[in-house]
Order: C-alpha cells, then structure tokens, then sequence
C-alpha cells in the first residue's frame, strides 16, 4: 500500500541497525547493520548517510518510491524539532550539538525526524511488541549505556525537557563509579555493558582469572554481548560475580521506576539483556525484593518482543506521517 513504507535506524554505540518497515503490518522488508563509527560528529553524519544510502540501493524501485521519510533513533539526547543530536556520551566517542536531519535531507530528499533510541524502542514495543494493548509501560534497554522511555496509551510521557524515564542516571550508590554523563554513582556506571566491562578488566588487571581475560586486557577491542553471555555459559567465576552484581544494581534501578512510577509492565531490551538471562533474572528478583510490597507484587517484568530490532522498528514509526518532500 502506498505510504506504508519508512527508513527507520537504530543508531547505537557499537553498531547502528537500519532498514525499511511496513508501518501496517511491521513487516521488516530490508534490513542492514555496520559498526558505529569511534570518533566524531563528522563521523556519526557520514556513517548514518552511508546506511541510508544502503538501504535505498537494496530497495526495489516500487518501493524505494513509496518511502515517506526517514526516523533515527539515537543513543543520546535529541533535539526533534532541530533535527540535531544535542549530547551522546556513548557515541561518536562522546559528541555534542551534531545536525543530522539537515544532511540527510539534502542527500536524499526524504524528510527526516529524531528521537532518543530507547524512545523509538518503546514506541516499536508499542505498537508490534511487548507494550502492546498495554495501557502504561516502561521500556529500559541495556546496551552500551542504560537507556528508558516511558509509555502511557501508546504515547511517550517526554517530561518537561524530554528527558523523562532515564533510569540510566538514577542514583544507585552515592559518590560511586563515574558515569559517561560526568555524574557519579548513576546505574548506568554499575549495570550497562560498558560497566561491566570495565569492573571485570578492573579485575583481571588486578590479577584475577578469567577465560575471556586476553580479550578483556586489549583496550582495543570492544567487547560485546556475546563473548560476555558465551563466559556465563561456561561457568566462568569472575564474568558470574560481576553479572550478578550488575543484576543486583539494575533491579535497585527497576525497583525505584516502579516505587516512582507504578508501570504496569516493564520491558527490558538490549543486547546484554537479550543473550543473558542471569542478567535478566538477576534484576528482576532484585527490582521484586526492593519495591514497595503492592507493585512489586503486580509488576510484569518481561523481554523486548521485538529483540534487536525494537529501535529500528520504532524509528521507522516516527517516520509514518511525515510529508513527502520529492518533487
């Protein structure tokens, strides 16, 4: 059907997902991923340009006709109306003040709008997964940072500057680690991959064995979930203490959503969340023992339905009712 079809990526700090969605159905007709570039405002512009670009040659031309525009979800605090990403810790090796939806409209002629990656995930949840026909929800992802978003009848409760339901940054140790906000002590310096990459090379500096100890001491390398999940599997001592402490952080993070906010579901997402069920079940037992007794007891703690692909999903729905700029 004409005007079903969006451009929707999913920019995040290891890699961005793109591709094209059926709005009406959810039907993902193309789909493609590159690494997420390291270093640069410059660089984050190219490599989302590039990804689009990609996907419009794989398009069929009857189509590639029929896309409307094109949604990014991005790892950072956006400016929609701007089209401008204002501040991302974790991408870009920390950028600020980045136009994005002024180059891709040149480029492409497609009209282009942006929000946080864990909004559009939620909205994704929304409409195709796990929120859906759920009145209010909280979606929270796990990733290089710890990103949330909170849903009430299919709508984003944004707040007074935006930033409403990042649970990344609640306070779970006063004066703890440093945060990549500058901040110290937020849950996201205890419970995001990035954090538990860094306590277990922490650890393995300071002596400790491990089976992906090679791979944790070459500061080179990104560390990603599986290597992380495959040690779980293994039984690897250290990897199982660390996971279970962030386990242990995430659910005090739940727990104040859900003393704060009383959600009647929580949705968890990300890579780590998704290949580790220690992870999962850690926070969620924890999130249930330090909760008020009544929403603890109602509160559904469950996966993202939509797996790695909420916040492309979501993306492409921010895209679904913009106007067509071609001539």
């Amino acid at each position: 059907m004409a005007g079903a079809y969006t451009v929707g990526l999913d920019v995040g700090g290891t890699k961005i997902l793109g591709g094209v969605l059926d709005c009406q159905t959810g039907e993902i007709v193309c789909q493609v991923k590159a690494p997420s570039p390291a270093v640069g405002g410059d660089a984050v512009v190219a490599a989302v340009e590039e990804t689009v670009a990609r996907i419009l040659n794989e398009m069929p031309g009857k189509i590639r006709d029929q896309i409307r525009g094109i949604g990014l979800g991005v790892a950072g605090q956006v400016d929609p109306t701007n089209g401008v990403l204002r501040a991302a810790p974790n991408l870009g090796g920390g950028v600020t003040n980045v136009p994005l939806a002024a180059p891709l409209l040149a480029r492409f002629g497609l009209p282009v709008t942006l929000g946080n990656d864990v909004e559009v995930a939620a909205i994704g949840e929304s409409r195709f997964g796990a929120g859906k026909d759920i009145p209010q929800f909280a979606c929270v992802f796990v990733g290089t940072g710890i990103g949330g978003a909170l849903m009430e009848n299919g709508v984003r409760v944004r707040g007074a500057t935006g930033s409403a339901g990042e649970i990344g940054h609640i306070m779970v140790r006063a004066g703890g680690r440093v945060c990549g906000c500058g901040q110290r002590g937020h849950l996201e310096a205890y419970a995001s991959r990035t954090a538990i990459v860094a306590m277990l090379r922490e650890a393995v500096e300071g002596g400790e064995r491990s089976s992906i100890g090679p791979l944790l001491l070459d500061t080179t390398e990104r560390v990603k979930s599986r290597p992380l999940s495959e040690a779980v599997a293994a039984g690897d001592p250290l990897v199982l203490n660390v996971m279970s402490q962030a386990g242990y952080f995430l659910g005090l993070g739940l727990a104040s959503l859900i003393n704060l906010w009383n959600p009647q579901r929580i949705v968890l997402g990300g890579g780590v969340i998704d290949r580790i069920d220690l992870l999962f079940n850690a926070a969620a037992e924890q999130a249930r023992a330090a909760a008020l007794a009544v929403p603890a007891r109602e509160i559904e703690i469950v996966r993202a339905a939509l797996g790695d692909n909420s916040g492309m999903v979501g993306a492409a729905l921010l895209a679904e009712h913009l106007t067509p700029v071609r001539d």
